[in-house]
């Protein structure tokens, strides 16, 4: 990938169910996704001039990304607290690609390979 600046919002990919994975989220400007109505994302913003290769990889309980083969953030499961701090529940992170529509971007993605293990 080779990096341009992106405004804030700038979408690679989205789906159908509102999926969207994202080169600059909509509040930080960092790579994320928002899926479920939560918006995750990774410590890692797209500088431009830099060409990297990223790597975005998830398990069942999840979603890591690479930059240039280094482990950057491991988005795992999350308790999130409710009403007061009396409740809670346990959000996975996890990720299915969306590939139904690509964005409009400024930054030059190449060599872009999907792979789904099983």
């Amino acid at each position: 990938m080779e990096g341009e600046e992106e405004i804030p919002g700038t979408e690679l990919f989205r789906s159908p169910n509102g999926t969207v994975f994202y080169l600059s989220d909509p509040i930080r400007g960092m790579l994320g996704f928002a899926c479920e109505g939560y918006l995750n994302t990774f410590r890692y913003a797209i500088r431009k001039g830099e060409k990297i290769d990223i790597t975005v990889s998830g398990t069942s309980t999840s979603t890591s990304l690479y930059v240039n083969g280094k482990l950057i953030d491991d988005l795992n499961i999350q308790t999130l607290y409710f009403n007061g701090g009396k409740n809670k529940m346990n959000y996975v992170r996890t990720l299915v690609f969306p590939l139904e529509k690509t964005g409009q971007f400024k930054s030059r993605i190449k060599n872009l390979k999907l792979y789904q293990n099983d």
